[in-house]
């Protein structure tokens, strides 16, 4: 059992005053900057994009909120257009400045994020998930991937033209120095920093490589090749030395064809050797897709040390004596004290979170509106499983918030939303009281409890790293 006193952390804010509406321990960087501040970005860098891309922008998140669905959700955030504003910065700038000029539109977003975040939202506390590959120019935007690009089926005429400019300036030997995976997670670990200077102790920033896995290149496809696996090792560790960031995450879309993270496990385990806290994005799909959800929860949980946090696992839902691998993650889950990573209106967006089809009359936007039909919520709540809401290191929170209604949604009005939908749950399906307010004095508490483990693993973890080294296989050249 790890020991959580006050006394051994780093940090003096006073854990019992942290509220559920005030962290908010797992979202995504990219899904937390909207279009018009993209535009403004733009505007800053003085880049512009044509009149017909920012309507193409708009549209899409107007689709996006009237049928929502998965291929909606990705489309809202904010990557693909962040990705073409750097692109823009690449042709338009001097080739003396191109470099500074990608950096600088980096630190632009993130310090949009930062300041919405702890200023606007006044949260206390927020564990920022990033994914290097999504923006640096070694990653989605190389050459030899940007065809990738062009090849989708809604690419705009703007888009076409600058994709195609920039292969036509790697055929000339004068693509520009882009920004590597490295160097794009140092920019986020200074981001801490900032945070650190402008409140003290009065806020606090946590940051997670989210390694993803996508159709075009992704993070993991890289990293875990053999050519380069031992190398990025050697930088992930480095790095998570130096406090560029706290947790290695993992996330990939279990709903396709090739769901399965069974390949992805080996390199999660070699991170683990190296100390490093890991976490997944596990188990976040339809019921359709249940084995899938059931093998990678297991693989999982059956890691060297399983992940500290896992992200959505709504179909946890599933555990019962005739689902005995589900019900022995949730006995892992409860036993190991993992913290378990609710994003209830997420889940419900993307279609991963419902319990049932929605009615006939109810449009999928009313459905999503609907939380007391998401399915790990009505699994909580049931008082047959009670040892889950007492016993579990569970929390709420927003995921990526700016694709949740038209204008977002903040950390205090998803803890708001959820503690309703709770209530009804408890009154309307199985008839006991349980007011908004005593589910919030819940989550608050589990709230207290969860920073103070997280702090506590970190230093734990950072300490153990600092006195690791790679061991490199016999014929493995070092690079440096």
């Amino acid at each position: 059992m790890i020991a959580t006193t006050p006394e051994t952390l780093h940090h003096p804010y006073k854990y019992d005053t942290l509220t559920a509406k005030r962290v908010d321990i797992h979202r995504h960087i990219e899904g937390s900057i909207f279009i018009d501040q993209i535009v403004e970005i733009a505007k800053k860098m003085r880049v512009a994009f044509d009149s017909e891309t920012i309507e193409f922008m708009q549209a899409k998140v107007e689709q996006g909120l009237a049928v929502p669905s998965l291929e909606s959700f990705i489309q809202m955030l904010s990557t693909r257009w962040l990705r073409l504003l750097i692109a823009k910065v690449m042709i338009d700038r001097r080739t003396d400045e191109k470099s500074r000029a990608v950096s600088t539109t980096i630190d632009m977003f993130f310090k949009t994020v930062i300041t919405h975040a702890f200023e606007v939202e006044e949260l206390q506390v927020l564990n920022l998930l990033f994914s290097p590959r999504n923006l640096s120019v070694n990653g989605d935007l190389h050459p030899d991937k940007l065809h990738l690009l062009l090849e989708t089926s809604d690419i705009t005429p703007e888009e076409k033209r600058i994709y195609e400019t920039l292969i036509l300036l790697s055929e000339y030997h004068k693509y520009p120095r882009g920004i590597t995976w490295q160097e794009y997670t140092r920019k986020v670990g200074k981001l801490r920093r900032t945070v650190e200077r402008k409140f003290g102790y009065k806020k606090r920033l946590t940051l997670t490589l989210s390694l993803r896995r996508n159709k075009f290149l992704g993070d993991l496809d890289f990293l875990t090749d053999e050519e380069n696996k031992y190398q990025n090792l050697r930088d992930l560790h480095h790095l998570f030395v130096a406090e560029m960031y706290d947790y290695l995450d993992i996330c990939g879309n279990e709903n396709d064809a090739n769901g399965s993270l069974e390949k992805l496990f080996p390199f999660l385990a070699s991170v683990q050797t190296l100390d490093i806290p890991t976490t997944v994005h596990v188990a976040e799909m339809t019921e359709e897709h249940k084995k899938t959800a059931e093998s990678n929860m297991s693989h999982a949980l059956s890691l060297p040390h399983p992940p500290s946090m896992l992200a959505h696992s709504v179909l946890l839902n599933l555990a019962t004596q005739d689902n005995d691998k589900m019900l022995r993650a949730q006995e892992t889950i409860i036993h190991e004290r993992l913290i378990l990573l609710l994003n209830i209106s997420s889940n419900m967006f993307t279609g991963t979170g419902m319990a049932y089809a929605p009615d006939m009359e109810d449009t999928l936007l009313e459905h999503t509106q609907n939380l007391e039909k998401h399915r790990l919520l009505l699994y909580f709540l049931d008082p047959q499983n009670s040892t889950w809401l007492d016993d579990t290191m569970l929390c709420v929170n927003t995921d990526d918030p700016v694709i949740i209604g038209k204008l977002g949604t903040t950390q205090a009005t998803e803890i708001d939303k959820v503690a309703k939908a709770a209530s009804l749950i408890a009154k309307n399906i199985y008839g006991y009281v349980l007011s908004p307010t005593d589910f919030i004095k819940t989550l608050d508490k589990k709230i207290q409890q969860i920073v103070l483990i997280q702090d506590q693993r970190i230093r734990f973890a950072r300490e153990n790293a600092r006195s690791k080294e790679i061991i490199w296989p016999k014929g493995v050249v070092k690079k440096h």
